[in-house]
């Protein structure tokens, strides 16, 4: 389980590290846009496409949160199979006669 939210954490810094280095470089782009054209249209169309890649985001983000309760759910199930082999072998040793 401390595996999972090490895991999840650092899943989480790496999306905002990139989320954060993305909306940098659309700031860049907008501000060389600006710079070079000087036309409002660019600069729609990027304001555009870059609120288009939120929709994106929200999927991922969701995805996540998906993927870690199935971990979750997938760590829950192993520990249940384990214990469940472990009766099972104290069951067998318990019926086994000795040599």
């Amino acid at each position: 389980m401390a595996d999972d939210r090490v895991y999840s954490r650092e899943t989480k810094e790496r999306l905002t590290n990139a989320i954060e280095h993305e909306v940098n470089e659309v700031g860049k782009l907008v501000r060389h846009v600006c710079k070079s054209s000087g036309t409002s249209e660019v600069l729609v169309r990027c304001a555009r496409d870059f609120a288009g890649n939120d929709m994106g985001l929200q999927d991922t983000h969701e995805n996540l949160k998906q993927m870690l309760t199935m971990v979750s759910q997938m760590h829950e199930q192993a520990d249940t199979v384990t214990r469940s082999v472990q009766g099972i072998m104290n069951i067998t040793k318990s019926t086994t006669p000795p040599p």
